[in-house]
């Protein structure tokens, strides 16, 4: 069995009609996987500092002025928790069955789920609710919202960091 080369074929001459290269649309696809990388990783922040708030409650009491419902205790506890696990799961990333590796993503997680899940649970259960009945919707919203945060707490290192 042939070995398939995994370079894609290009045309010896280019299109006439064509206004941008392969190249540049993957150079433009691996900068939107990189910022979408640092918006699920400022989400993770958002998260644990909701989870020291107390949830989202108080920040989305007042729309316009969200910064007044966080507590700047529970930001910079949040936000310097969140920092110190990104830093040990990054720097652990090789040895992703290493204790200090699973304990910051099990943390990240944990973090991350709290923050978000009297946000998105609610959301989700009512998604499922015709699907299924209501304390299984409920269930049901609690673990998307679970593998969410698994999701949100790897994202981002498998893009940014080699």
């Amino acid at each position: 069995m042939a070995v398939r080369s995994s370079e894609p074929t290009t045309s010896s001459r280019r299109k006439d009609t064509a206004m941008l290269s392969g190249a540049a649309i993957d150079r433009g696809a691996v900068r939107w996987m990189q910022i979408g990388a640092w918006l699920i990783l400022f989400g993770s922040f958002a998260g644990s500092v909701a989870a020291f708030n107390g949830g989202w409650a108080p920040v989305l009491a007042d729309k316009w002025h969200f910064w007044r419902g966080i507590d700047p205790l529970a930001a910079g506890v949040g936000v310097t928790l969140q920092v110190i696990i990104t830093w040990t799961e990054w720097h652990n990333r090789h040895k992703k069955t290493g204790a200090w590796y699973l304990l910051a993503l099990l943390i990240d997680v944990i973090l991350t789920f709290v923050g978000y899940d009297s946000l998105l649970s609610p959301f989700f259960a009512s998604g499922m609710i015709r699907l299924t009945h209501g304390s299984t919707a409920a269930i049901v919203g609690s673990l998307l919202t679970l593998v969410l945060s698994v999701v949100v707490a790897i994202f981002p290192e498998t893009v940014l960091v080699d």
